[in-house]
């Protein structure tokens, strides 16, 4: 029964491994430009897609996508856009922006 038992756990996460291990990592920190404080609640999504995120309340996030090739649009109320073009994303492994920064929008 054990064994019966060890079997059916080892099978389950090589199934799993295999289901979430293809995936890459697009991690990160969303400043304030002007004051360098960190930004919690920003908007980070994958134009062409439906996957995103929201930074948390240090400012980081951690998108887990697909493999290949994207075009991030990270986004704030009263700041400007920032668009972040060609991101290559691998299975397995982690594309870092440690320092991404935000402008306030200005209205004229």
């Amino acid at each position: 029964m054990n064994l019966l038992r060890y079997l059916f756990s080892a099978v389950l996460f090589l199934i799993a491994s295999a289901i979430f291990g293809q995936n890459g990592f697009i991690r990160g920190t969303v400043f304030d430009d002007a004051t360098g404080e960190s930004l919690p609640g920003v908007t980070i999504f994958a134009e062409g897609t439906t996957t995103g995120t929201m930074t948390d309340f240090d400012g980081k996030f951690n998108l887990s996508i697909a493999p290949g090739s994207y075009n991030l649009r990270v986004s704030f109320i009263s700041y400007e856009t920032l668009n972040l073009r060609e991101i290559k994303v691998s299975p397995g492994n982690v594309t870092l922006f440690e320092n991404l920064r935000l402008k306030e929008a200005r209205i004229e």
